[in-house]
């Protein structure tokens, strides 16, 4: 699903989890723009993560803007 993911590490910059969670679906119709948000909530024990931006995309664009 293209999307904006959630990856959660732990103080050794170590995964918590192989997988990434969902936060958000984005949209595939770049000629519109649309505000999306979610919500996450840590683990007890993450430490940090990383948002990954994942697209799959064919012939067709994706933008995105003011990640915050």
């Amino acid at each position: 699903v293209t999307g904006i993911y959630v990856k959660w590490y732990d103080k050794n910059n170590d995964a918590l989890d192989e997988a990434t969670v969902l936060v958000t679906p984005l949209h595939w119709n770049a000629k519109n723009w649309r505000k999306v948000s979610g919500e996450v909530f840590a683990p007890h024990d993450a430490y940090g993560m990383k948002v990954v931006i994942g697209g799959k995309l064919l012939n067709e664009y994706l933008w995105i803007d003011d990640v915050v």
